[in-house]
C-alpha cells in the first residue's frame, strides 16, 4: 500500500489496515526504486503475507536490504529472523539491544512479562537473528539514495528509537511505539516503562514543523504529524501525560 514516493505500509494488524498478521505492528517499506529497508517487523506469524504485500505494490523482495527496528517488543521485532533469513537482509538495531537479539533474552525484551500477562501465545518464543549494525542518537542510515536521522527516543520502551525521513522542505517520522495518533500514547507497567523519559523523548520535536507521522500502530498521518506530537506535548506541558491506549 503506498502512502507517499518512497514510502510503503507492507504490514499491520487488527490495530492498523489489517493487511497481515492479527497481532502485527505496521510494517513499513522505504524503497527509493532500487533499494529499500524495513522498518519494523510485526510477530513473525503469517510473515509470508507481507512478502506478498511487498509484491503488490510493484516492488521485487530481493531489492530489499534491510530491517531496521524501533525497538524490541516482539510484536515489533518477532518476525525479524524469518523475514531475515528469507529476504537475506541486515538488521540495524538500537544501541544496546544486540546481545538481547542474538541470544534471545526474553526477559530482556519485555517477552517474558507480556506473555504472563496474556499479550502474547503461551508457546510464542522469540527467534534470534544476527545484528549487523547498532544505532543510536544522530546516526544516519542509508536507504538507496535516501537517508534516515536516528533520534534516541525512550519512554515505551527502553532502548527506543524513531527514524526521520528528509524530503525537501517536508519531514517524515516513523515514530514506532513513542507517540501515536491525537497524541495518544502507550504506558505499560514495566521496568523499561517512564511517562518522564517519553515526555522528554517527544520533546525533541516541539515546534519540528513535522510533516507526516508513520507510528507503529493505528492512525497515520501523511500531512499533520505536528499536531499528533503537539497535543501529546500539551498534555506533558500541564504535569499529565497523555491517554494511554494500554488503560
Amino acid at each position: 500500500m503506498k502512502l507517499r514516493e518512497n514510502v510503503y505500509l507492507v504490514g499491520g494488524g487488527y490495530m492498523g489496515m489489517g493487511i497481515s498478521y492479527v497481532g502485527d505492528c505496521h510494517i513499513y517499506l522505504l524503497h527509493d526504486g532500487n533499494a529499500g529497508a524495513l522498518i519494523d517487523a510485526g510477530y513473525g506469524f503469517e510473515p509470508e503475507q507481507i512478502m506478498q504485500n511487498i509484491r503488490a505494490d510493484g516492488i521485487d523482495p530481493d531489492s530489499v536490504e534491510s530491517l531496521i527496528l524501533t525497538h524490541c517488543h516482539g510484536d515489533h521485532s518477532g518476525g525479524a529472523a524469518w523475514l531475515m533469513e528469507n529476504l537475506g537482509l541486515r538488521a540495524i538495531v538500537p544501541g544496546g539491544t544486540r546481545a538481547w537479539l542474538e541470544e534471545g533474552d526474553e526477559d530482556a525484551i519485555n517477552l517474558t512479562r507480556a506473555r504472563a500477562a496474556g499479550r502474547y501465545p503461551p508457546d510464542y518464543r522469540f527467534q534470534t537473528f544476527p545484528v549487523e549494525r547498532e544505532v543510536g542518537a544522530g546516526d544516519r542510515i542509508a536507504v538507496g539514495n535516501l537517508e534516515l536521522e536516528v533520534f534516541a527516543t525512550p519512554g515505551h520502551a527502553n532502548p527506543h528509537n524513531a527514524y526521520l525521513l528528509r524530503d525537501g522542505s517536508e519531514t517524515f517520522l516513523f515514530s514506532g511505539d513513542l507517540v501515536f495518533a491525537n497524541g495518544d500514547v502507550v504506558l505499560n507497567f514495566a521496568p523499561e516503562t517512564s511517562p518522564w523519559q517519553l515526555g522528554n523523548s517527544l520533546g525533541q520535536f516541539r515546534d519540528f514543523g513535522l510533516t507526516g507521522l508513520f507510528p507503529g500502530h493505528h492512525g497515520i498521518s501523511l500531512k499533520y504529524g505536528q499536531q499528533h506530537i503537539d497535543a501529546a506535548l500539551a498534555k506533558f506541558d500541564t504535569l499529565t501525560v497523555p491517554r494511554n491506549m494500554m488503560s
